[in-house]
């Protein structure tokens, strides 16, 4: 007879199919599978949580979820136990979990053998295991990594031993739940590196844009979203002959390498006005201004003289001047100098 019947192999499938389904708008994975899992393995409880580190003085909590009757408030006895802890008080060490112990399921019996930690030596287990609910059970565990780093704990209990298709049905599932959390792990990241993408760029202060390879703008900061309304068709044509050709006289162009997906190019208007400029493209929206009017406000920081816009824009003076007389009033300032000194302090 073996170990796992069809009908298990079926609910197995059934599991990480599910699992396998990424929905951006969805809860995290741990939230949607602890208590599909407790009903898989047929035992009592089931728990997960996710660890990050406080600094170097301990750990805190970041996800616990639970199946079956545990403590509401173990979330907050355990985050507020791990503050000072670093190593040794369970068996495993959280920060690098020893290689014998990664994606792997083990019971407690197995646990106690690999970690030379006796259970009821684990100050875990004694102060924390209690409050939860969860002590005097046998325990079956796995430590779902990546590499050396510890991506979820995730555990049954029940107070009878597990057998050994209990122990298989957990070890079918391991690589589908560890998948999804390593996908998880990196979009989140991707999310940081986005938003630290976006700050970087705005730092730059010059028009800047993230460019495809086909030449289109995957993304700019303000500068540059400034440039793309104030003549769009003239500047989409510089960036792709910029991205095209790899080099500019106006832009500085910078290939971006990333494993696992094309390259991008970084362009960065050349001479352009720093934080000014910058300033000036927040200005423009925040005050309203019309297309004509942010490519005057643009030019004005570029300490170009009414005369010098006219020729630039192919318009009289006397618009340029009625342009800036509107700009002064959103601005509610009275001349050039008072704008450039309400740009800085926007």
């Amino acid at each position: 007879m073996p170990l796992l019947t069809l009908q298990d192999l079926a609910r197995v499938r059934a599991f990480c199919e599910h699992v396998g389904s990424y929905d951006a708008d969805g809860p995290p994975i741990l939230d949607q599978v602890v208590e599909p899992m407790r009903e898989l393995l047929g035992t009592e409880k089931t728990v997960a949580y996710v660890l990050g580190q406080r600094g170097e003085s301990g750990f805190r909590v970041e996800q616990l979820r639970y199946a079956g009757a545990v403590n509401p408030r173990t979330f907050v006895v355990l985050d507020a136990w791990l503050a000072d802890k670093t190593v040794g008080w369970t068996g495993f060490n959280p920060g690098r979990p020893e290689p014998a112990q990664r994606n792997v399921v083990l019971t407690l019996a197995e646990v106690d053998r690999l970690s030379g930690l006796r259970s009821e030596e684990s100050p875990m287990l004694r102060e924390v295991y209690p409050a939860a609910g969860i002590d005097q059970r046998d325990q079956l565990r796995i430590l779902l990594c990546d590499g050396a780093s510890l991506l979820a704990w995730v555990a049954a209990f029940q107070p009878t031993p597990f057998n050994a298709r209990q122990k298989s049905l957990l070890k079918r599932i391991a690589p589908a739940l560890r998948k999804r959390l390593l996908l998880e792990s990196k979009l989140a990241n991707a999310g940081t590196i986005h938003a630290a993408l976006g700050v970087a760029m705005e730092a730059l202060g010059a028009a800047t844009f993230l460019m495809s390879e086909a030449g289109h703008p995957l993304e700019a900061n303000t500068a540059g979203k400034a440039a793309l309304r104030r003549d769009e068709a003239t500047t989409r044509r510089a960036l792709h002959d910029a991205v095209r050709d790899g080099k500019s006289a106006d832009f500085s162009v910078t290939r971006v390498k990333s494993r696992g997906s094309r390259d991008a190019f970084l362009l960065v208007r050349q001479g352009g006005g720093g934080p000014l400029e910058a300033r000036a493209a927040q200005a423009e929206a925040r005050w309203g201004l019309t297309r004509r009017q942010g490519q005057i406000l643009a030019l004005v920081v570029e300490g170009r003289s009414n005369r010098a816009i006219a020729a630039l824009l192919g318009v009289g003076e006397r618009t340029v001047e009625a342009h800036l007389t509107a700009i002064y009033e959103r601005a509610q300032v009275e001349g050039r100098s008072q704008l450039v000194a309400r740009l800085w302090g926007l």
